[in-house]
C-alpha cells in the first residue's frame, strides 16, 4: 500500500487537481506508469486511487509512503461485529491469493488471520462466529466476524505492610503497566476463570505465575521505586483479619527498591 502527501497532478507536468490530499492520505494506490524530469532529475509515477478513481494521477514518488497493508482487492477483507451492539468494531484485510479459497473456520486459520487481528476486549472467535462465506473466502472477499466482549474481571492484589504511601491492603493493580494488566487478563481467561466468582487459592497461584507477576517493581506516588513479591493467596474478611471462610486474595510484601 502507498499514501501520498502532495499535491496530485492528471496530466504529467500538468496543473494541480487537488491541493490537499488529507482525507485520501489512507487509500490504496497502484503505481501504473513511472517517468522522470530531465532537467529537474526528479521521478515521478502514476498511481491509481482504487477508492477514488477521480484523484488518480501524477505525484512526485517522494512523496509517496510505502506500508505493509494488503489493498482490498488482493486480500480478504474482515469485518468484526460487537454481538451485542451489531457495530462493526475493526476492520483488517489479509493477504489472500487470488487462485485460492481459504477457509477461515479452520483451527489454523481462526488463530492466524481472525483471533489474531481482533480489537481488544473481545473472546476469541469460534468457527460458529464467522460468517458461512468464510469456509471459502478469496481475494475481494469481505467475511463478517461476530465478537463477544470479552468477561472482564475485577482484580484486587492486596500488600501487606505499609511502604511510603501504600497501606495496609491497598490494591496494587493500578500500579501495573498496561502489558502487565493485559498479561494477567489473559492468564484469567486461558484458565478459564469463572466470572462472577471467587477464585480458589490454587486459581490465584497458578494465574499471578502465568502473568509473571510474582514479582514486580512500581513508582509509588512519592516518587520512590518500590518491589512487590508475591507472597501468597490468603484469605481477608477485614484489614487486619483472617479467616478461612471469606474470599482469597492475593497477597503481596512491598519492599524499598534501591
Amino acid at each position: 500500500m502507498l499514501t501520498y502527501k502532495d499535491p496530485m497532478y492528471t496530466v504529467y507536468g500538468s496543473g494541480r487537481v487537488i491541493t490537499d490530499s488529507t482525507k485520501y492520505a489512507n487509500d490504496v494506490l497502484t503505481i501504473t506508469k513511472q517517468g522522470t524530469r530531465t532537467r529537474e532529475g526528479d521521478q515521478w509515477v502514476y498511481v491509481t486511487d482504487e477508492a477514488n478513481p477521480s484523484v488518480s494521477g501524477w505525484i512526485l514518488k517522494s512523496g509517496l509512503t510505502k506500508t505493509s497493508d494488503v489493498p482490498a482487492s488482493q486480500g480478504i477483507t474482515i469485518k468484526y461485529y460487537d454481538k451485542k451492539t451489531n457495530e462493526v468494531v475493526k476492520t483488517v484485510v489479509i493477504k489472500a491469493d487470488k487462485d485460492k479459497t481459504v477457509d477461515l473456520t479452520s483451527e489454523a486459520n481462526l488463530a492466524s488471520d481472525v483471533n489474531a487481528n481482533k480489537p481488544a476486549g473481545y473472546a476469541d472467535a469460534t468457527a460458529s462466529d464467522v460468517a458461512s462465506n468464510g469456509k471459502a473466502a478469496k481475494a475481494g472477499d469481505s467475511v463478517n466476524v461476530y465478537l463477544t466482549a470479552a468477561i472482564q474481571y475485577n482484580v484486587t492484589l492486596y500488600a501487606n505492610n505499609p511502604a511510603g504511601e501504600v497501606a495496609v491492603i491497598t490494591n496494587l493493580y493500578s500500579y501495573l503497566s498496561q502489558t502487565q494488566k493485559d498479561a494477567l487478563v489473559k492468564a484469567l481467561q486461558d484458565n478459564k476463570a469463572p466470572e462472577g466468582s471467587d477464585l480458589t487459592t490454587d486459581m490465584i497461584n497458578k494465574v499471578i505465575s502465568e502473568a509473571g507477576l510474582d514479582s514486580f517493581t512500581f513508582t509509588g506516588k512519592d516518587g520512590n521505586t518500590y518491589t512487590a513479591t508475591y507472597n501468597k493467596s490468603v484469605q481477608f474478611v477485614s484489614s487486619n483479619t483472617v479467616t478461612t471462610t471469606a474470599k482469597p486474595n492475593a497477597l503481596y510484601t512491598i519492599t524499598m527498591s534501591k
